[in-house]
């Protein structure tokens, strides 16, 4: 009777995990609050299932044994479920894909700015390539950071007078997988065949110098430039609040990814193992302000 009874409590006390979760999922507008409240509520759900299954299977042994068999099954499946929902659902809280139609339909009125659709290996890639200096001119290809895209980005240039600091160098920035009009989800593997997607496809046009080209990484974007530069013969590499490894980035979200716990890390983008492959010349700047990654990480 007693075994059945703390059963009960323990089945009472994960029900009521379970329905915070929920609660906390429909009821905040946080993107973190809302991704530790799904991921513990499918990590509850399949404790509950799995120790109610032991229990079940051994409801006519021994009290002791039939409470010490749901409670480890409970722990493992709690522990497994856990581990794949940090996996799947912690990548979303590092992306913000959309598209603004205003910045778009700006540009689109713009003669200097052309706008691009490449079909690559890696999909249909789509953005803004805009004549800011003469062909054959050099080239900036922009990595931006997580919260921005394409259109509104060189918009916001033209709109707060800061072409200037663009001045004699052509600019091109194309969407994210999943960002603007661009095919696919971003994550590690699409944004790295994406970088060099886009560098290949525009040193193949007439009107570029492959020798001229410059690539500019911003934030989350830092790590797709790193990567390019590493595997491409760049002219420069400019980067601003640059990340070690995604492990940071995660880590800035919830400091608990060290140890054994670094496995749930989906995004590594490990930006620090690929500049020791970067040849060309580079300038770093770091920011104390940037809220996705911390300032430690681009030391």
């Amino acid at each position: 009777m007693k075994s059945n009874r703390a059963a009960l409590v323990a089945g009472a006390v994960l029900a009521a995990v379970l329905l915070a979760a929920l609660v906390a999922i429909a009821t905040s507008s946080d993107e973190l609050v809302s991704a530790l409240g799904l991921i513990a509520w499918w990590t509850v759900a399949v404790a509950v299932v799995l120790g109610f299954a032991a229990f079940l299977a051994l409801r006519r042994r021994g009290g002791a044994l039939k409470v010490a068999a749901t409670i480890v099954a409970a722990a493992m499946g709690a522990a497994v479920a856990f581990s794949a929902s940090v996996y799947v659902v912690a990548p979303s809280l590092l992306f913000y894909p959309h598209f603004d139609e205003e910045s778009f339909a700006q540009l689109q009125a713009q003669p200097q700015a052309e706008e691009l659709s490449l079909d690559t290996g890696a999909g249909r890639l789509s953005g803004w390539l805009l004549h800011n200096a003469p062909d054959g001119a050099p080239l900036v290809v922009y990595f931006y950071g997580n919260g921005q895209n394409a259109a509104p980005l060189l918009t916001g240039l033209q709109n707060n007078d800061r072409l200037g600091a663009f001045e004699g160098y052509n600019i091109a920035v194309l969407d994210y997988p999943g960002y603007g009009k661009t095919e696919g989800e971003p994550s590690e593997a699409s944004l790295k065949a994406f970088g060099l997607a886009v560098y290949d496809a525009l040193a193949e046009r007439d009107d570029v110098d492959p020798a001229r080209m410059a690539v500019f990484g911003y934030s989350i974007g830092t790590g797709v430039a790193t990567y390019v530069a590493s595997q491409r013969d760049v002219d420069s590499l400019v980067l601003v609040a640059p990340y070690a490894s995604g492990y940071d980035l995660y880590n800035s979200m919830l400091d608990v990814f060290h140890g054994p716990l670094g496995a749930l890390v989906a995004f590594r983008m490990e930006s620090a193992e690929f500049a020791h492959d970067v040849e060309a010349p580079s300038l770093v700047l770091t920011s104390v302000d940037d809220e996705m990654v911390p300032s430690a990480s681009s030391e």
